[in-house]
């Protein structure tokens, strides 16, 4: 039963991402600027790019997209389910943190996409490691 709860955690949480990365990554590929959604050049000014395609993309193709692929496989019951998922919450950490690092602000919106990239991380770490840990598997 808690595997079944885990799973629908992970859906949720997946489908958050998804359905909040692929507009976001999408607006900020249209429109580098950033100004569609209320963002300035200004904040890259310690990072290496000079607009908002790159992360764009990347908030796209890595978030969005992995975010997809990871729903799937789970939902389909795939064998790499928990390594999609479990790559997609490491993704979702690296994202956050690089992103404070470099526009050096936090916004309360990190602070939530950290705790998905912490979600994710975590319920599939179970799943993936429940049969290599010694002694009774965790379930």
């Amino acid at each position: 039963m808690k595997t079944k709860l885990q799973n629908g955690v992970i859906l949720i949480t997946l489908a958050f991402l998804a359905i909040t990365a692929l507009p976001g990554g999408f607006m900020l590929i249209i429109d580098p600027s950033g100004e569609v959604l209320q963002l300035s050049t200004e904040q890259l000014v310690a990072s290496p790019f000079h607009n908002f395609f790159i992360p764009g993309l990347f908030l796209f193709t890595c978030l969005g997209v992995g975010a997809v692929f990871a729903f799937a496989s789970l939902h389909l019951k795939k064998p790499f389910a928990a390594e999609i998922v479990f790559a997609n919450g490491v993704a979702t950490l690296i994202w956050i943190i690089t992103e404070a690092m470099m526009i050096k602000q936090i916004h309360f919106l990190q602070l939530i996409y950290s705790i998905v990239g912490v979600i994710l991380v975590s319920l599939s770490a179970k799943h993936l490691f429940k049969s290599t840990l010694p002694g009774k598997p965790v379930d």
